[in-house]
């Protein structure tokens, strides 16, 4: 095996505060595998041998993220990557056309980046992210029982990677990160009530449930961070649905919290959604849904490395102004990440309210 670390000598810092660090450096991990394939080679007659190469992003800051958020570190985190299924037929990722996979433990989620998404995680926002998240943990830090009551709703990325395959023009690389599941352990599935995938605008926002197979970008038929495992035969049990679909089901069946309870999420999604739009952040998703182990409301933001660039910018302007015609939208699909955010907090307070007194 090969490893080389472009920094030998990194700086020491203990606990979680190493997600503060600046270094960026990646430890890239270089082996041979045996090909499954039954090619062998014609001089030697022996088996093909692939060399497959593993670069891992913010080795340092994403190891202190684990110690800090996985109570089995960073052993329980290798033992969950280590069996990995691919969604067929499961999450489609969308306009991008991402992989996704699932731990078969349940634990994680594995979603390939796009160069945009690699590029903005490697470039500020990834040290912005860090210090949101250090920002998060409870004050104490350390590991243990308490090591959960994070203030944040974003599901956590916990490793991010780049799996190379192959040797100079036939080499095949993918990058992807490695989320958090938030319903993992989680009793979110029945036929009364579903999870939700929530952006706060109703524009093209509703899931037939039986037509789910055929919708597009915003109607996924399974979501990528339910850990729902696609070919069961309850169709309606396992549908994703959205803004539209909550907003009916709520007019006779509300989502009620305690005081405390809605009070908390205001207020972390407040600072969440800060942070996102400082970053320039937007088309991100709250991610909900009941466990009725223990009646509780299950939620987590998702999908939030989409950067506000300049073509998201003039596709605004144009359906904003009507430019190619049709007249001006009463709301584009794409706006501003300060736009968004308003918008995204003040569905969030209508789709959830508190318990009358």
């Amino acid at each position: 095996m090969e490893t080389l670390n472009p920094n030998p000598n990194p700086p020491v810092v203990d606990g979680p505060d190493a997600m503060l660090l600046h270094h960026r450096g990646h430890l890239r991990h270089a082996f041979d595998v045996e090909s499954t394939s039954d090619a062998k080679d014609a001089k030697t007659d022996a088996k093909t041998r692939v060399k497959t190469a593993v670069t891992a992003y913010y080795p340092l800051q994403f190891d202190a993220l684990r110690g800090a958020s996985i109570a089995d570190g960073d052993e329980g985190f290798a033992a969950s990557l280590s069996e990995v299924a691919k969604w067929d037929g499961g999450a489609k990722g969308g306009k991008s056309g991402s992989l996704f996979g699932k731990t078969e433990d349940d634990r994680f989620i594995v979603k390939q980046l796009t160069r945009v998404e690699l590029n903005a995680f490697l470039g500020d926002f990834g040290p912005s992210y860090f210090k949101h998240i250090r920002e998060s943990l409870p004050h104490e830090g350390g590991t243990g029982e308490g090591i959960t009551t994070a203030t944040t709703c974003l599901a956590r990325i916990v490793g991010a990677y780049r799996v190379s395959v192959g040797e100079g023009v036939d080499e095949v690389s993918i990058d992807f990160v490695v989320i958090e599941n938030i319903f993992n352990r989680r009793n979110v599935t029945s036929p009364e009530w579903r999870t939700y995938d929530l952006k706060g605008s109703l524009r093209a926002r509703y899931n037939n449930d039986d037509d789910a197979g055929d919708m597009d970008d915003d109607c996924p038929r399974h979501s990528a961070h339910t850990g729902i495992e696609p070919g069961t035969d309850n169709r309606s049990a396992r549908a994703v649905l959205l803004d539209e679909n909550l907003q009916s089901k709520i007019a006779t069946d509300p989502v009620l919290c305690s005081l405390e309870s809605k009070f908390a999420l205001d207020a972390i999604l407040a600072r969440d959604t800060a942070f996102l739009a400082n970053e320039g952040v937007m088309d991100y998703s709250l991610l909900a849904g009941i466990d009725r182990g223990t009646d509780e409301l299950v939620v987590g933001v998702i999908d939030y490395l989409r950067l506000y660039t300049w073509d998201k910018q003039l596709e605004t302007y144009v359906k904003f102004t009507g430019v190619l015609g049709g007249g001006v939208a009463a709301e584009p699909t794409v706006i501003s990440p300060v736009q968004y955010r308003r918008r995204f907090r003040k569905a969030m307070a209508r789709y959830f309210v508190v318990v009358p007194s």
